[in-house]
């Protein structure tokens, strides 16, 4: 096929749209054009000739978003993190005479909201969490998607996104995104149509903001589900919730 379209034959491509095909055990290398890529954009700017609000700008708006590619499929290291932090704080506080000028503030207190005290820069290790748990909550909307297929067959072709484990050799991304998953545990709940696969005691579900959960569960039937609290009708039709079940169950005065 490569003679007859005379295209060139190569044994592994080491980069496909601009992101690493292959990862081993050194990280280092593998993620060093981010960090190049944000101190060519730096040091191609005088930083002496813009106001402080300019400097923002920049920052903000370019520095801050060269990673933002890589980040939403892999995660990057810390060492890394805190390197592109430096170069951004190093930028922004100035130089002088080829040596960093004093930092007055703490980086975590630089991305902090302006109405707290801060500057609003984001932090890149918070924000390559959020861009991977976004591809995990992909896979929850979109599971009929190719690459939400794909996963399922290889990773949890019998349970759910939300409770599946690592498995044998996960790939590199696989895990990243399994990393990210308790972002969407922490913030997410289940929106109730009949709650057929939705457990009553162990799920999020409640409207409550502080666990989603049954504070103080009672004793249930293992794998109560939360349609058991409807009335059933004696067509074998679910009717509307059982207040005194649901009451009972729950304790609610």
């Amino acid at each position: 096929m490569a003679d007859f379209l005379g295209v060139k034959q190569v044994e592994c491509h080491k980069k496909y749209l601009g992101l690493p095909t292959f990862v081993g055990r050194c990280k280092k290398d593998l993620f060093a054009f981010v960090k190049n890529k944000v101190w060519n954009k730096l040091k191609g700017w005088n930083g002496s000739i813009f106001s402080m609000a300019g400097k923002e700008v920049l920052l903000k708006a370019v520095v801050q978003a060269v990673p933002t590619y890589a980040m939403s499929c892999f995660t990057l290291s810390k060492k890394l993190i805190k390197d592109l932090h430096r170069l951004i704080a190093d930028f922004w506080w100035g130089s002088k005479g080829g040596k960093s000028k004093m930092h007055w503030s703490k980086w975590n207190e630089m991305c902090l909201g302006k109405d707290r005290g801060g500057f609003g820069f984001r932090d890149l290790g918070c924000f390559n969490q959020a861009l991977l748990a976004k591809q995990g909550w992909r896979l929850i909307r979109n599971p009929d998607s190719l690459v939400g297929r794909v996963l399922k067959s290889c990773y949890f072709p019998s349970r759910s996104f939300l409770t599946t484990k690592k498995g044998l050799y996960p790939s590199f991304i696989w895990r990243n995104i399994l990393w990210d998953r308790q972002v969407i545990n922490h913030g997410s709940r289940w929106k109730i149509g009949w709650g057929e696969i939705v457990d009553v005691v162990h799920d999020r579900w409640l409207p409550c903001p502080a666990t989603f959960r049954v504070v103080d569960p009672p004793f249930l039937p293992n794998g109560f589900k939360v349609v058991d609290l409807h009335c059933k009708m004696p067509n074998g039709i679910v009717g509307s919730l059982d207040s005194f079940l649901v009451r009972r169950m729950l304790e609610i005065s």
